[in-house]
């Protein structure tokens, strides 16, 4: 088995076979990049083998998503999103490397297709 640093192995488990697989499991602070501006809140994410889910915190609302993926440090999950107008269907996608998130989340508001970037850092 390869030698990891310690916050890599800390944030690792192990498959059957001996092989590191990195956690995404956490507790992140995000900024989202809508098109009305940027939004802070919280996204959780719970980890079990490959499959996630949690809650996306924004505008003083809570999202809950079940029946994602991850692999490595990718993960992708699908949701509905509460904003102050109307709900949002949306797919998000992301790595997580160390203690910082990146992803994209996608959705459509009428027929427009609108990606938004996240960023965040695991707290």
């Amino acid at each position: 088995m390869t030698a990891h640093p310690p916050s890599a192995v800390f944030r690792a488990g192990l498959h059957a076979k001996g092989m590191v697989s990195f956690m995404i499991a956490g507790r992140y602070k995000i900024i989202l990049r809508s098109p009305l501006g940027p939004r802070i809140g919280i996204l959780r994410i719970e980890q079990e083998s490959q499959d996630i889910s949690g809650v996306l915190e924004l505008l003083n609302r809570t999202n809950i998503f079940t029946g994602g993926h991850a692999d490595g440090d990718t993960f992708s999950c699908s949701g509905e999103m509460q904003t102050l107008m109307r709900n949002l269907a949306y797919v998000m996608e992301g790595t997580v490397i160390g203690d910082k998130l990146q992803a994209v989340v996608k959705t459509a508001y009428g027929s427009a297709p609108v990606n938004m970037p996240i960023s965040g850092t695991r707290m």
